[in-house]
C-alpha cells in the first residue's frame, strides 16, 4: 500500500512538472490596459540526474504586444542577471481610490498590495505610471540593481544599485508615483527618491 501512495504521488509530481501546473518563480502577467504580455524567462539547466529542465532562476522578461505583433526582451542577454522583482501599476480602481499593481511575487492576496507599496489610498491621479520597475541581482559580482523601462521595454536604465553587503530598504509611493531607497549608513539613513 506504501509503495502504491509513493507511486501515486510521483505520478502527480511528474505530470504537474510536464504540463506547468507548479508554484515555480515563472510568470505570465498581460497588461489589461495595454493588452502587452509579459512573459518569465527562465535560466534553464538540465538536472543530470533526472534528465528534467530545471527553471531556478528567473534572467529576463520577454514582452509581447500582440496588438503591434512586436516580441521582445527587456534584457539582451539571459546570463547576467537574476530577476527578483517586476511590477508595474496597471489600472486606479475608483471605487476604492487605490492603483492596482501587477507582480511576479504573488506572495498578497487579490484584494491587498504587495507589502512593498504604501501610500495607496484616496488616489485621485487620472494616470497610472507607463514603466516596469524591475529588481535584479548580478550572482557574480553580488550587485542589486533596480531598472526601469516603458512597459514596451524601451528606455531601460538603471537607477538604483547597491551591494548585497549594503542595507537597503525600498517602498513605492503609490500616491506620488516614487521609489523610495532607505540605506543605512553611519548614525542614520540615506534617503534617495526616484519618479516612476
Amino acid at each position: 500500500m506504501k509503495k502504491i501512495f509513493i507511486l501515486c504521488c510521483l505520478l502527480v509530481l511528474a505530470v504537474n512538472g510536464f504540463t506547468g501546473d507548479y508554484q515555480g518563480s515563472e510568470f505570465i502577467i498581460v497588461d489589461s490596459q495595454t493588452n502587452i504580455a509579459y512573459y518569465s524567462v527562465g535560466r534553464t539547466t538540465v538536472n543530470k540526474k533526472s534528465s528534467l529542465f530545471n527553471n531556478d532562476d528567473i534572467c529576463n522578461v520577454q514582452i509581447n504586444d500582440i496588438s503591434k505583433k512586436i516580441n521582445k526582451y527587456i534584457f539582451p542577454d539571459n546570463d547576467t542577471y537574476k530577476i527578483l522583482l517586476f511590477f508595474f501599476e496597471e489600472k486606479i480602481d475608483r471605487k476604492d481610490g487605490k492603483k492596482i499593481f501587477h507582480s511576479n511575487n504573488r506572495y498578497y492576496g487579490a484584494d491587498s498590495d504587495p507589502n512593498w507599496v504604501e501610500n495607496n489610498n484616496n488616489i485621485s491621479s487620472e494616470s497610472v505610471s507607463k514603466n516596469l520597475l524591475i529588481k535584479t541581482k548580478n550572482p557574480s559580482t553580488k550587485e542589486i540593481q533596480f531598472w526601469l523601462c516603458d512597459k514596451t521595454g524601451n528606455n531601460l536604465k538603471s537607477i538604483y544599485k547597491y551591494t548585497e553587503k549594503d542595507f537597503v530598504r525600498f517602498y513605492v509611493d503609490a500616491k506620488f508615483q516614487k521609489i523610495i531607497f532607505i540605506k543605512s549608513v553611519e548614525n542614520g539613513n540615506a534617503v534617495t527618491e526616484i519618479d516612476y
